[in-house]
Protein backbone atom coordinates (compact mmCIF):
# COMPACT_ATOMS: atom_id res chain seq x y z
CA UNK A 1 0.00 0.00 0.00
CA UNK A 2 0.94 3.45 -0.67
CA UNK A 3 1.71 6.06 1.64
CA UNK A 4 2.33 9.41 1.60
CA UNK A 5 4.38 11.47 3.91
CA UNK A 6 5.35 15.53 4.38
CA UNK A 7 8.67 17.05 3.39
CA UNK A 8 9.94 19.84 5.17
CA UNK A 9 12.34 22.00 3.24
CA UNK A 10 15.51 22.42 4.99
CA UNK A 11 19.18 21.84 4.37
CA UNK A 12 18.48 18.09 4.73
CA UNK A 13 15.88 15.83 4.20
CA UNK A 14 13.42 16.14 6.80
CA UNK A 15 9.82 14.77 7.19
CA UNK A 16 6.78 15.88 9.44
CA UNK A 17 7.30 13.78 12.23
CA UNK A 18 4.96 11.85 14.58
CA UNK A 19 4.30 12.16 18.43
CA UNK A 20 6.58 14.32 19.74
CA UNK A 21 7.17 18.01 20.56
CA UNK A 22 9.02 20.30 17.91
CA UNK A 23 8.56 23.58 15.84
CA UNK A 24 6.61 21.57 13.85
CA UNK A 25 7.87 17.84 15.16
CA UNK A 26 10.11 16.66 12.43
CA UNK A 27 12.78 13.90 11.67
CA UNK A 28 15.62 13.48 9.46
CA UNK A 29 14.59 9.17 9.37
CA UNK A 30 11.82 8.59 7.17
CA UNK A 31 10.95 5.77 9.01
CA UNK A 32 10.02 7.51 11.76
CA UNK A 33 8.14 10.30 9.67
CA UNK A 34 4.19 10.56 9.83
CA UNK A 35 2.65 8.53 7.33
CA UNK A 36 -0.89 9.30 5.51
CA UNK A 37 -3.02 7.36 3.71
CA UNK A 38 -4.38 10.27 1.31
CA UNK A 39 -3.48 13.76 0.30
CA UNK A 40 -6.07 15.49 2.00
CA UNK A 41 -4.85 14.22 5.54
CA UNK A 42 -1.41 15.35 4.64
CA UNK A 43 -2.62 18.65 3.54
CA UNK A 44 -4.68 19.19 6.87
CA UNK A 45 -1.67 18.36 9.29
CA UNK A 46 0.52 20.76 7.13
CA UNK A 47 -1.64 23.60 7.92
CA UNK A 48 -1.95 22.01 11.81
CA UNK A 49 1.80 22.21 11.73
CA UNK A 50 1.71 25.90 10.42
CA UNK A 51 0.14 26.86 13.76
CA UNK A 52 3.06 25.97 15.48
CA UNK A 53 5.39 28.50 14.19
CA UNK A 54 3.07 31.43 13.08
CA UNK A 55 6.08 33.96 12.47
CA UNK A 56 8.07 31.65 10.73
CA UNK A 57 7.98 30.85 7.21
CA UNK A 58 8.61 27.32 5.92
CA UNK A 59 7.93 25.08 3.11
CA UNK A 60 6.59 22.17 2.99
CA UNK A 61 5.63 19.33 0.28
CA UNK A 62 3.80 16.10 0.14
CA UNK A 63 5.75 13.15 -1.40
CA UNK A 64 4.47 9.20 -2.19
CA UNK A 65 6.39 6.77 -0.78
CA UNK A 66 6.38 2.99 -1.22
Amino acid sequence: MNKIVVTIKSSQPCYLGQGWAGDPPRTHDITKARKFSCVKNARRAIELAKLTHPFQKREYDIELID
